[in-house]
């Protein structure tokens, strides 16, 4: 026989169904919400953000090209072996 009260297997019961169906509530929670910080970045952050990142990159490939074509492109042996 089991040792539990009629209240104990009541609770166990409504746990395990709970637990089963899958609760409202998520299991697992957010970064942003463990720290303490619920800000989204707004749209136009966001978009700043990425128009940046492009902006760079295109500014670092035009540079790499220029030095590409004045110094012609280096052989991969000689980018990784050390200078002597």
């Amino acid at each position: 026989m089991s040792q539990l009260t009629a209240e104990e297997r009541r609770r166990s019961f409504e746990h395990r169904l709970a637990a089963g169906l899958g609760s409202q509530r998520p299991r697992s929670i957010m970064i942003e919400e463990f720290a303490g910080r619920q800000r989204v970045w707004p749209r136009t952050a966001r978009f700043g953000a990425l128009v940046a990142l492009a902006v760079a990159g295109a500014l670092l490939m035009a540079q790499t090209a220029r030095v590409v074509s004045l110094q012609g492109a280096p052989a991969l042996i000689e980018r990784f072996l050390p200078r002597v």
